[in-house]
């Protein structure tokens, strides 16, 4: 009719229908089974059979298409299940994989065998009803069936559709109506068919976005910005008196919007958090919603190239997902942990689908995954000579006087704004650390201490030495770690046991992974061992009888540990009267 429906008019009824409890709605189109697979893009079937569900009363609906040529669904082979669940009187479904995607490939299973191109497509509805509920013998009714195609990757035009709008009086009695049409643009939001970015607007993931018939409000989808006869269009059949009808139409020019996108810093640290921002509202394909897509190849995605390697680009995260900021913002948002690539570059790109050109661009923003100078420093640069117990001598000079062993305590510590954990290890395993400590005796060394494993263990001379296992954060956020060790006066080094003596030296070294080149380096620190003379004083010349003396000992020789306050037995000092 008029409307652009086809209108059907009953004219009788066969006996026996009153008992049904099944009615068939079955319209051969004047489309070939060629034309739909030939289609470019995701073929989708739009449907409103509202009038006849209506007349029915019908409680579940069946949606096929088949090449059989007539109105019969008996041709397994070239039918297509649309849907089978529900009471869907009008809807909008993809044909897939009935007719796949041509983007994707180019085999299509809606065929049948012995069935040529030019053979007739139907649509047919299969709608269940209670018994009785069969259409009266001169029922009247319209009911409208669209194929559309969209066909992003397709560089022409290959995009059809029909929208049908209710339009709403604006009064009781005003003859006014209205409604309202937003369009979208499609998106490389889909990558072949992959899951990866999957989302309503890529050309594969479209139908979502038709709500065909949405009252007096729908969304026209568009694959590029239009205009001339390619406009947006509206049209309303005019019927006068005389039930002649007259098409009246209103056209509008539409436009695709240049994206932006950007890193919310130049430098990172590894681990850092990063904002990725992208602003395009040819992104904001539901203005009732909040828009998100996941990132791949055709949306955006974040590489890095390691430092001193060629070609060799790594996909930050495997799963990156951006948020629009609002229902009708067009700004989206995402955040992903840095990797740890120190010293290399960070690249974000967006595969803008068309920019306000209409072309497909890329678009870039980088930043540098920073790296720093590590640094190792002992506690002190010259340190006491060890002694065995039974080796402090008394005041009155006798050997044995005093039973206080002097294992000396060297502290180290490791400054390295690249480890931001609260223990720093320099391997994953129980094997030796890469910090090492040795002892230098003229131009031998042997290392008796390693440092850094996830687990300490004791020295064997002539094997290995010992193990300090992780090194503790000094404070919370500091990126500064220290660790102890116990230096006897014979200590078990890798090679040998050696013995300390005044003028032997020790000697920490630090490999840093990730220098601020972003390379390997290695830092060293060093300390001696030394004797020196002590000495002795009291606080007067002339003491009163019965007064406090205060008598000083001053020997950096006793000061074994630079973080304890030590303390001595009283015959270190010889009375004499």
């Amino acid at each position: 009719d008029n409307s652009e429906r086809l209108r059907i008019i009953h004219n009788g009824e066969e006996d026996g229908m009153a008992g049904m409890t099944h009615t068939w709605l079955n319209v051969t189109t004047g489309h070939t089974r060629g034309d739909l697979i030939d289609l470019a893009g995701t073929v989708v079937l739009n449907y409103d059979i509202r009038g006849a569900a209506d007349l029915v009363s019908s409680t579940a609906i069946s949606t096929y298409v088949t090449d059989s040529g007539g109105n019969t669904t008996n041709n397994s082979d070239g039918l297509i299940t649309v849907n089978t669940s529900g009471n869907v009187k009008s809807g909008s479904y993809d044909l897939a994989p009935g007719i796949t995607n041509r983007d994707v490939t180019a085999i299509q299973t809606f065929s049948s065998p012995g069935v040529a191109d030019t053979t007739k497509v139907s649509v047919a509805f299969k709608m269940t009803h209670a018994a009785g509920n069969d259409m009266a013998s001169n029922a009247d009714y319209a009911i409208s069936a669209d194929f559309c195609n969209f066909d992003q990757a397709n560089g022409s035009l290959t995009h059809n559709c029909i929208y049908r709008l209710e339009a709403v009086e604006t009064g009781d009695n005003t003859g006014v109506f209205e409604g309202t049409v937003e369009y979208i643009n499609l998106n490389n939001s889909t990558a072949n068919g992959a899951i990866s970015g999957e989302h309503d607007g890529g050309d594969q993931e479209v139908e979502g976005l038709l709500g065909y018939i949405r009252g007096d409000a729908l969304s026209v989808v568009l694959m590029d910005s239009t205009s001339g006869s390619d406009s947006v269009r509206v049209v309303y059949n005019d019927t006068d008196a005389f039930q002649v009808a007259t098409k009246i139409g209103a056209q509008i020019e539409t436009s695709t919007h240049t994206g932006d996108i950007s890193l919310d810093a130049d430098t990172y640290e590894a681990a850092d958090i990063a904002v990725i921002t992208i602003v395009d509202a040819d992104l904001n394909t539901d203005s009732a919603a909040r828009d998100t897509y996941q990132n791949s190849s055709t949306t955006f995605n974040v590489t890095v190239t390691q430092s001193g390697q060629a070609n060799s680009e790594q996909l930050v995260a495997a799963d990156m997902t951006i948020i629009e900021t609002g229902d009708n913002t067009g700004v989206f948002v995402g955040t992903f942990s840095v990797p740890d690539y120190k010293g290399s570059d960070m690249e974000l790109v967006y595969y803008d689908s068309r920019d306000a050109g209409g072309s497909a661009v890329e678009y870039y923003d980088t930043a540098t995954v920073v790296s720093n100078n590590g640094s190792v420093a002992f506690d002190r640069s010259v340190y006491p000579v060890p002694w065995t117990a039974n080796d402090l001598r008394d005041g009155a000079g006798t050997s044995g006087g005093n039973t206080e062993a002097g294992a000396v305590t060297a502290w180290v510590t490791v400054s390295d704004p690249d480890e931001t954990n609260d223990t720093l290890t320099t391997g994953s395993t129980t094997a030796a650390g890469t910090i090492l400590v040795k002892h230098v005796e003229g131009t031998t060394s042997q290392t008796c201490f390693t440092a850094g494993s996830i687990a300490s263990y004791d020295a064997v001379s002539g094997s290995y030495g010992a193990e300090l296992g992780p090194l503790n954060e000094v404070v919370i956020g500091s990126s500064e770690f220290e660790i102890s060790m116990s230096i006897t006066e014979t200590l078990a080094c890798a090679s040998a046991t050696v013995t300390i003596q005044s003028g032997d030296v020790i000697q920490v070294e630090y490999v840093d992974t990730a220098d601020g080149a972003g390379s390997t380096s290695t830092f060293y620190d060093s300390s001696t061992f030394d004797l020196r003379t002590g000495t002795l004083s009291v606080d007067k010349d002339v003491y009163v009888m019965g007064s406090d003396m205060v008598i000083t000992v001053t020997d950096p020789d006793l000061n074994l540990d630079s973080t304890t306050c030590e303390s001595y037995a009283m015959s270190l000092i010889e009375w004499d009267s």
